[in-house]
Formats: C-alpha cells, sequence, structure tokens
C-alpha cells in the first residue's frame, strides 16, 4: 500500500541522505540510457535513471525513475 511505498521510499532517501549530507558534489555526468551520475567528494555516487523504464548504467540494471548509490573505494568500510 501507499504507506509502505512511502516508508521504504524515506527509508532509502535517508541513507543516501546521510551518506552524502556533508560532502559536495564533484562531478555530474549525463551517461547513456536516460542515466546521470552524480559524484560526490567523499567518492559516492548516485546513479539515476530518469526514464519510465528499466536501463543499463555502468553498475547494473536501474528501475525506471530509481536510483542507486555507489560507495567509492574510500567508503567501503
Amino acid at each position: 500500500d501507499n504507506a509502505d511505498l512511502i516508508k521504504n521510499s524515506l527509508s532509502k532517501y535517508a541513507d543516501i541522505y546521510h551518506s552524502v549530507e556533508n560532502s559536495k558534489i564533484s562531478r555530474y555526468d549525463i551517461l547513456e540510457n536516460n542515466i546521470t551520475k552524480t559524484t560526490f567528494e567523499n567518492g559516492i555516487s548516485i546513479y539515476a535513471n530518469h526514464s519510465s523504464k528499466e536501463q543499463q548504467s555502468p553498475i547494473g540494471v536501474i528501475k525506471g525513475y530509481d536510483f542507486v548509490m555507489e560507495r567509492g573505494a574510500e567508503n567501503e568500510n
């Protein structure tokens, strides 16, 4: 239901927010397949799919209108 969708979305957003909250954007790239990559100074990257369909990205498939966080080498712990 919608309540579960909201809870899951907030949890996902909170994890990403806390990972980048004190870091500036160092790079923004527009990739193929309606994918963007935002890289932060702390090595975290966010890949976002700006289309309604599942798309292939450098780190795997991303669902439509979804995003995936990639931790840099210094954030592997």
